[in-house]
This record gives structure tokens, C-alpha cells and sequence, in this order.
């Protein structure tokens, strides 16, 4: 429409140009029409992909081995959960659509080129290639760059999330100014990275300017030479450079395309990290207890962690009989922790016997096997839940009775009583809003109700 209405003007044909100009505007509409109706869905299709992606690396960090989880920080993969997988968006959705929607719009602008001036459109083509290769070859460092930001990034959340989670021992022990020296030590590094990348993408875009002006330099020149010869009208060389700059908008745009998709594939690498890790079995196949008078036996259990020298469990015997109470005693560091974990199936790489309920520890099914036992550990942890429903967390479809009867065995009954709105009080993040004491009887209050057998 662009040629037709210059030539138009240069007819001085008004009836002709108001045509055309009708023609053109209503075609505008239709092009924003198509273009909102494409941005409405490639972020609604982005936002999917990347909400099912997220929930199957939630999936997999909570079905991880506990030892392929110990190796690493937990602000590292909340980074993942998070960081990398907001760089991911890139892929996801504003990549595709946006080399589906320029190449689309390259291809009709060529089809049209052609019609207009064959020679002068093969000219144009064929310096494409080399300049495209330029833009690629200056992208390539990013990638190594978008991987160490990302590092970066998630040291950042690792200093971060020790000095939140353990803020009473850091006032407590004064080490505020050595995590601020920290804190601040690795924000350099990430501007650091962040100024890096900047760098590079202003290089690139420099050189991606310079490129796409190439073609427009010759095209002028060559264009304008054959319209003084009268080879081309001069509504046809302003049409063709209109729509030439469709044909070298993806030559423009492709390098800053692959330079956003080399950080994200360093964001996807690091994702994938999860999505590869090795995933707790589900275990055998018992779901229920043989009663044989013995609740727990081991026999020569010897046990070293995947990551550490040496054996923490060595050659450990004995025999736990239903309804007795048995103290395992040693001094910090002797394994009692690790025997607990082991006898959950948390570590599955033991060498000896283990039976419980009667059943082999590789015969019962692991989700089984937790549902008839309880642990409480050093740490009393609770969720940012009432108080009630912490108690029932690990036994849904609790009877007030059983709850009362469980926290009175915990001595958390009467404390309970005092608080604000007693047993449907919030306990805060991670207890917060409680005292240590309580924390740690409304946990044990848990592990009873959960072991309901044991009293009832």
C-alpha cells in the first residue's frame, strides 16, 4: 500500500490515495489486532509451562534422596525454584512467538521484495548470512556469564536465608557486621556478573545496529541509482525500504534472541540439575505390621555417609520388644541421629539387617512404613500453621480426644490453654511465635498423636 500511495502522490490522484489509505488502515487494525490477541496468549502459555515446570521441580526436591539433597544449600535451590526458573520465561514465552512472528512477517516481506525487484532483493539476501554469523559469534560469552549469575544469585540467597533462619544465634553471638560483610561481599559479585552481561548485550546490540544498517547503505545507493534510471518508481523504492526492514528484522533481532536464550539455557542447566536427581524409591511392597513380639531388630548394621570417610554405624546389634522403652545413649557425633534416619528409610545405603514390625526394612513401603512410625528430632519443627493443626499434621482426621490426650501426655495442655486463642492459635514461621519449650512439647504432642497405638 506504501508504493501505491506514494505513486499515487506522485500522480497527484486523490480518489486513489484515499483508497489506498482506507485499505492500509483498516489492514493496521487487523495487524494489532492479531498482535494483542498473540501477546494475550504467549503469556498465558508461558506462565503455564513454567507453573508445571516449577511444580514438578517442587515435586522432585521433595521426592529427592536425602543424601543427593544434603550436597547442596537449600537457598540454592529455592534459587532454582525461583530465579532460574523466572529466566526460563524467556524461553517459554518470549522467544518463540517472537521468532514464530518475525520470520512470519520476513517471509511475506520477501515474497513481496520479489515482486518489486527481484535483483536488487538477491543482492540484499545475500550478504544476510555473514552478517547473521557475526551477531551469533558475538553472543557466545553469555553463556558462560548467564551461568556464573546465576551462581551468583543463588549465594546471594544462601547468605540471605542463614542469617533470617538463624537471626538469634547471629544477635546472640554478635556476628551481625560478619554476615553484612558477606551479604555485601556477594551483591558486589552479583552487580559484578549483572555489569558483565550488561556490557556484552550493549556491545551486542552496537554491533547488531551496525549490521542492520548494511543493507539499507546499499540498498539506498542501488535503489536510488535505478530510480534515476527510471528501473524503479519512487513509490517502489520507499516500499521497498519500508519492507525491507521486515526482511532484516530477524537478521537484527537473532542475535539479541540468542543471547537472551544462552542466559536462560544456563537458568535451564541449572534447573535440570534437579529434575535429574536421584528420587527416593517408593520401597517394597508390605503396607502392613507382623506382630512377632520384636519391634525393631538390627543386625551388623554398618553405615557410612555417600559424601564422608569413614563409618559412623559400625557392626550395631539389637533388639527393641513391643512396648518397651529403650534409651540408645553416645556421645555427639556417635550416629544415634543417623540410626533414626536410617531406620525411616532416609538412607537406604546400609549393609546389614533391619527388621521392623516384623518385616524387613526393604520389604515395607516406605509411605507405609512412615505411617507407623513417629520422629522427633533435635530440632523442633513446626509449621506456620495453628497449633492444632501442627499437632494432627502427620494424621489428618484427628478426634478432639485424641488431640487433648496427646498434648496432656506432652505436658502442652496446660501452656496451650494460656495462648491467645488456645489450640487454633497461628504458631508463626517456624514456631516463632512460641517459646523453645513450647515449640519442642507441641512437637513431641505430634509424634504421640501420630503414634496412637503406643497409648491408646
Amino acid at each position: 500500500f506504501l508504493r501505491l500511495m506514494v505513486d499515487a502522490v506522485i500522480k497527484r490522484d486523490l480518489s486513489e490515495l484515499l483508497r489506498y489509505f482506507l485499505l492500509a488502515t483498516l489492514l493496521e487494525i487487523t495487524r494489532s489486532s492479531i498482535t494483542y490477541l498473540g501477546r494475550l496468549l504467549r503469556g498465558r502459555f508461558a506462565e503455564e509451562g513454567i507453573s508445571q515446570v516449577r511444580a514438578q521441580v517442587f515435586f522432585k526436591l521433595g521426592n529427592a534422596t536425602i543424601s543427593r539433597l544434603e550436597e547442596g544449600h537449600s537457598g540454592d535451590y529455592i534459587s532454582r525454584l525461583n530465579n532460574d526458573l523466572n529466566s526460563m520465561n524467556t524461553i517459554a514465552g518470549e522467544i518463540p512467538f517472537s521468532l514464530f512472528h518475525t520470520c512470519l512477517t520476513g517471509l511475506g516481506a520477501l515474497i513481496y521484495l520479489s515482486t518489486i525487484n527481484l535483483k536488487l532483493t538477491l543482492l540484499m539476501l545475500a550478504s544476510s548470512p555473514v552478517l547473521l554469523a557475526l551477531g551469533t559469534a558475538a553472543s557466545t560469552p553469555l553463556s558462560g556469564l548467564g551461568k556464573e549469575y546465576q551462581q551468583k544469585l543463588a549465594r546471594l540467597s544462601e547468605i540471605a536465608q542463614d542469617a533470617i533462619g538463624r537471626i538469634e544465634t547471629i544477635k546472640g553471638y554478635q556476628l551481625g557486621a560478619i554476615f553484612q560483610g558477606k551479604f555485601g561481599e556477594a551483591t558486589d559479585e552479583v552487580v559484578g556478573k549483572a555489569k558483565s552481561i550488561a556490557g556484552r548485550e550493549s556491545v551486542l546490540d552496537g554491533i547488531s545496529g551496525f549490521i542492520a544498517m548494511i543493507p539499507f547503505l546499499l540498498m539506498f545507493g542501488l535503489g536510488g541509482y535505478w530510480s534515476i534510471k527510471g528501473e524503479m518508481t519512487a513509490g517502489s523504492l520507499v516500499a521497498f525500504v519500508d519492507l525491507f526492514s521486515y526482511l532484516t528484522m530477524p537478521v537484527h533481532q537473532l542475535p539479541g534472541q540468542i543471547a537472551k536464550l544462552r542466559l536462560a539455557l544456563a537458568a535451564c542447566q541449572r534447573v535440570a540439575a534437579i529434575l535429574g536427581m536421584e528420587q527416593e524409591t517408593s520401597g517394597g511392597n508390605a503396607t502392613t505390621p507382623k506382630h512377632t513380639g520384636d519391634a525393631i531388630v538390627i543386625k551388623d548394621l554398618v553405615f557410612s555417609y555417600p559424601s564422608r570417610e569413614g563409618e559412623v554405624l559400625k557392626g550395631i546389634s539389637l533388639t527393641i520388644k513391643e512396648g518397651e522403652k529403650v534409651a540408645i545413649v553416645g556421645a555427639s557425633g556417635s550416629g544415634k541421629s543417623t540410626l533414626l534416619k536410617i531406620l525411616l528409610g532416609l538412607y537406604p545405603e546400609y549393609r546389614g539387617e533391619i527388621h521392623i514390625l516384623g518385616r524387613s526394612l526393604d520389604e515395607w513401603s516406605l509411605p507405609a512404613l512412615r505411617g507407623n512410625l513417629a520422629a522427633m528430632t533435635q530440632e523442633a519443627h513446626l509449621f506456620p500453621l495453628t497449633v492444632h493443626e501442627n499437632i494432627t499434621i502427620g494424621r489428618p482426621g484427628a478426634s478432639n480426644d485424641e488431640v487433648l490426650r496427646a498434648s496432656r501426655l506432652a505436658y502442652a495442655h496446660e501452656f496451650i490453654l494460656a495462648l491467645p486463642e488456645q489450640y487454633q492459635t497461628q504458631v508463626g514461621e517456624m514456631g516463632s511465635r512460641l517459646a523453645g519449650g513450647q515449640r519442642q512439647r507441641i512437637a513431641l504432642a505430634r509424634t504421640i498423636y501420630k503414634t496412637r497405638p503406643s497409648y491408646s
